[in-house]
């Protein structure tokens, strides 16, 4: 329980000792003793002494929770609070911000706290301090860690980050969640760009990336001469090695994969085509890309998207388990040099949590 102890401290430093010693007042019995730490399966529970003797009457197959769950342990064993234990950290929480009211919805929403969005701040606050955040009416919104000193956030520009979100009262826990981004150089050997992709899946989810994500075009060269080769009919899945492989390494290896993109062939009719799978290896969407690139440098370069493929006609949202836009993208020396950069940048900055791009 050294974890719990040391993750409690971060956030309430010598009031630690305030939670430990604190004595109970639930339960029917005369002396109900005090609260007490709990780990139920992987779960961490605050609870009275009391209703810890009550609970040995239930088998442990069949209890589900007492007390109030604090936080949990990963697979990997690292705990992490959750926002349950928000009223405990904020009756003793040793460093505190609190929001302008024009800026709760942005941190409830899981953004990070701006200096341009922080009402007052507690001092002696040290980067990387546990900080529980408040409205200015003194209501815990929720918590997270110090990016910057009290000192340093006096100097900070209007759009410089405070505090770091990990957790508020709109949601129930916060995890890491790691994503593989598989860049792959493709050839003409369509079996072996295959074989490489399914490698490369295998490299990402081994070191627990839970999202895989791959480029656009990973099958094939990004050439007109090659896409209605290359091609597969996703209706016909024995025929389709691409789109086949893609479901298998998701199911085997438990992750969420966004195949990048490959050249889909439907009703004689070709469609740059990104397809995302579940960890069951179920196809979970399927988005024809609608802005195609067409593109005439003179001296320099030509190539037209829609010379070959046609449009789709829909955004595609799908739950991945994280809020992220996700763009695999494919460009060539000249114009990637130009806009590459630039147009992650663009997107970035256009409301989105997180923005991830792979070529």
């Amino acid at each position: 329980m050294k974890s719990v102890f040391n993750k409690l401290f971060l956030f309430t430093g010598n009031n630690l000792k305030n939670i430990v010693e604190n004595p109970s007042h639930e339960g029917p019995d005369p002396n109900p003793g005090r609260y007490c730490f709990r780990l139920h399966k992987n779960r961490v529970f605050y609870v009275s002494e009391s209703l810890v003797k009550r609970a040995t009457n239930i088998a442990r197959k069949d209890l589900v929770g007492l007390g109030t769950c604090i936080g949990k342990f990963t697979h990997g064993g690292k705990f992490i609070l959750t926002i349950q234990c928000l009223n405990l950290l904020a009756s003793n929480a040793k460093h505190k911000v609190w929001l302008k009211p024009t800026s709760e919805m942005s941190f409830l929403y899981g953004n990070h706290v701006l200096k341009g969005g922080l009402g007052r701040i507690t001092d002696g606050i040290a980067k990387n301090d546990g900080v529980v955040v408040f409205s200015m009416s003194d209501v815990p919104l929720g918590f997270g860690v110090a990016a910057r000193s009290t000192q340093e956030c006096r100097k900070l520009d209007p759009n410089g980050i405070v505090v770091h979100h990990q957790a508020d009262i709109g949601e129930s826990t916060i995890t890491k969640y790691k994503i593989g981004l598989c860049q792959l150089r493709v050839n003409s050997d369509k079996n072996w760009n295959i074989i490489h992709a399914r490698n490369a899946i295998k490299v990402a989810a081994d070191q627990g990336a839970r999202l895989v994500v791959l480029p656009k075009m990973w099958n094939c060269p990004y050439s007109s001469d090659y896409f209605p080769e290359f091609s597969e009919n996703f209706d016909d899945v024995d025929a389709s090695p691409s789109f086949s492989m893609l479901a298998e390494a998701a199911s085997c290896h438990g992750i969420t994969l966004v195949g990048g993109s490959v050249p889909e062939r439907s009703n004689n009719r070709l469609y740059n085509t990104t397809c995302v799978f579940g960890s069951d290896g179920r196809l979970k969407a399927k988005h024809r890309k609608i802005h195609l690139f067409d593109i005439d440098v003179t001296g320099d370069f030509y190539f037209k998207e829609s010379d070959t493929f046609i449009a789709g006609d829909n955004p595609t949202i799908v739950d991945t388990g994280a809020h992220l836009i996700c763009y695999p993208g494919a460009f060539n020396m000249s114009t990637g040099e130009l806009l590459w950069e630039l147009f992650g940048e663009m997107i970035a900055t256009s409301g989105f949590e997180e923005t991830i791009l792979i070529a």
